[in-house]
């Protein structure tokens, strides 16, 4: 099933023990802080939520974005896999997958790289990932958000290039990397546009 994720955003509510997904008219919002620096497979700091949000599988006031698409719904997490598979997905606890697939942001540059932008008016964080090719393949860029919210997420598309397989997940797994209800789907996707 190949489709088309440029300039596309997606909401997901919270709903029993996972989420609804619904089309969302969110933007991208340009980032205002500076990028976080990431490096190829690398994870942030913990970042600090200006809310406590709740997952699957408990909640949590602290995140780490990993520069290959997902987050990590803890403070804690430590791996930052390249490789989209429903057995690395299960190994690494609570996380949120947007786009996971090999991304290589631009380290000390910090232009085409992952930003981490707290909203503290609006109660949400934006976690942006700016202009970031796949690694290996020259050529391609990728542009997409995550707004966390206390009660919701949304994920904001501009621009998809690469065209590889990914895992779209809410939360496969809790806080000991226990499996919890599958709400995950394996996808492929490709680029339409120019």
């Amino acid at each position: 099933n190949n489709f088309d994720l440029s300039n596309t955003a997606i909401q997901l509510i919270p709903a029993g023990g996972g989420y609804l997904a619904i089309s969302s008219n969110q933007t991208l919002v340009p980032p205002t802080s500076g990028g976080v620096g990431l490096t190829d497979d690398n994870l942030s700091p913990p970042l600090t939520l200006p809310f406590q949000f709740q997952h699957a599988s408990g909640s949590t006031n602290q995140i780490r974005v990993c520069s290959n698409g997902f987050i990590y719904l803890n403070g804690t997490g430590n791996w930052a896999s390249f490789t989209p598979t429903f057995a690395d997905m299960l190994a690494g606890g609570p996380r949120l997958f947007m786009l996971w697939t090999d991304l290589l942001p631009d380290g000390a540059a910090n232009v085409n790289n992952v930003f981490y932008t707290p909203d503290a008016a609006n109660n949400r964080v934006l976690i942006t990932w700016r202009n970031l090719p796949e690694f290996g393949q020259g050529g391609t860029s990728n542009t997409f958000q995550t707004l966390l919210a206390a009660q919701y997420i949304v994920t904001a598309t501009s621009t998809v290039q690469s065209g590889n397989t990914i895992i779209v997940s809410a939360q496969l797994a809790d806080a000991s990397g226990t499996p919890v209800a599958s709400s995950g789907k394996v996808i492929s996707w490709s680029k339409t546009g120019p």
